[in-house]
């Protein structure tokens, strides 16, 4: 049963990023919605209720108050869509990977997926970037409903839209590659492993070309943190590295993307101006409805988009909105701080610490997170919150074994 769980799992996970918006023939569903329920089901099977932990209720409750402001300000139909497409099927992640870590304590389906889209996502982007566009061959081998395919060339935030490197979307693709990039440094729990190290430098390499400025650098500074937390270093060796680190992001990285961005040969921009000014927007709107806010009622007004995790709280839900998604998140960080404190000795805390940490802080400038139903942010919150719940010192030297 395990190895069908495992297969089912990974097949899933590759719905979800991968191949999801494939349908089968005759059947008005596509890959991801029929894995979505077959994986509902064995959820139900294995734990007979709904399975959540104390923080990702806090967002439940704030998702109620967002559903309740869409209700008041006429955009149910539009909040319904949301929900079913990603918010629903983001809990089937969280569910599915709990059981992963919790019955059959192994995180490889998991690992596999990501290294395998990772990379692939990674070749696509990088081609892109360097004048070698793949997108149609790809478009045509995954994609055989000519309707499907305007679909994906014109939304990118349907179910499961093919490889995230055909999002045209440079914004979701920087945010999974960056999921993909840390989830794939599990590898590297008990021992370097080179050949593994080689796949996960091949996804920074895609995250570099995205062109996405913010997970990229999130990317090494988690990079920098793990190397001198498994590096014997004293205190000096530290500050040093510290110190190249924030060179390097502020003199060298900037001229490097700034280079790319200069070629005729760039994929896409990732131009943040104005972002101020989106801001400032936004702020006015919540302070207009401080109690009725509503996410596609401020969209429909202003045509824009928060581009902020906490801004977009505050338009989603207003003031009572804010207090649970706040509490939520204050919690997070208490409880990773105190499982880090517990097990400080072992590196596999910072990288599952920092799988879900680096989405967030990606989150802070961009629509990406939990206000947006991101598969990625559901996966990694189970992740974190269960590996760190069930798993004692001993056991992150073998949850990366086969």
């Amino acid at each position: 049963m395990q190895l069908i769980y495992c297969i089912l799992y990974f097949l899933f996970i590759c719905s979800g990023f991968l191949f999801g918006q494939l349908y089968l023939p005759g059947s008005p569903l596509n890959n991801l919605q029929i894995l979505t329920l077959l994986m509902l089901a064995i959820c139900v099977v294995f734990d007979k209720k709904p399975q959540y932990d104390k923080y990702i209720l806090l967002y439940f409750y704030f998702i109620i108050v967002y559903f309740l402001s869409e209700i008041l300000t006429g955009h149910m139909s539009k909040c319904i869509a949301f929900f079913q497409t990603f918010v629903f099927i983001g809990y089937v992640f969280y569910w599915a990977t709990k059981i992963l870590i919790t019955k059959y304590n192994t995180l490889w389906p998991l690992i596999i997926a990501v290294l395998l889209i990772g990379v692939l996502d990674s070749f696509v982007t990088t081609f892109q970037a360097l004048g070698m566009p793949i997108t149609n061959s790809l478009l045509d081998l995954l994609i055989r409903d000519d309707s499907v395919e305007e679909y994906m060339s014109y939304h990118d935030d349907g179910m499961g839209i093919a490889i995230s490197g055909l999002y045209l979307n440079p914004v979701l693709n920087g945010h999974n590659l960056l999921f993909f990039y840390v989830v794939s440094l599990l590898t590297q729990i008990k021992k370097n492993c080179l050949p593994l190290l080689t796949f996960s430098f091949v996804i920074l390499v895609g995250l570099f070309f995205c062109q996405q400025r913010r997970p990229f650098y999130i990317a090494v500074f988690i990079s920098f943190a793990l190397y001198v937390k498994r590096a014997s270093l004293n205190i000096t060796k530290k500050f040093f590295m510290l110190l190249i680190l924030l060179i390097l992001i502020i003199y060298v990285f900037p001229k490097l993307i700034d280079y790319v961005n200069s070629s005729g040969s760039r994929m896409l921009s990732s131009d943040d101006t104005n972002r101020f000014n989106i801001w400032g927007i936004g702020l006015t709107y919540f302070l207009e409805h401080p109690f009725v806010c509503s996410f596609h009622d401020f969209v429909a007004n202003t045509k824009l988009y928060p581009h902020n995790l906490l801004l977009s709280v505050l338009v989603s839900g207003g003031v009572l909105g804010m207090i649970f998604f706040i509490r939520m998140l204050y919690l997070q960080m208490k409880f990773m701080i105190s499982k880090y404190k517990l097990y400080k000795s072992h590196i596999g805390i910072l990288i599952i610490s920092f799988s879900y940490l680096g989405l967030v802080l990606d989150s802070m400038s961009h629509n990406t997170g939990w206000v947006d139903g991101d598969y990625a942010t559901f996966i990694c919150w189970s992740l974190c919150y269960y590996s760190l719940t069930f798993y004692s010192s001993d056991d992150y030297a073998r949850i990366h074994e086969p």
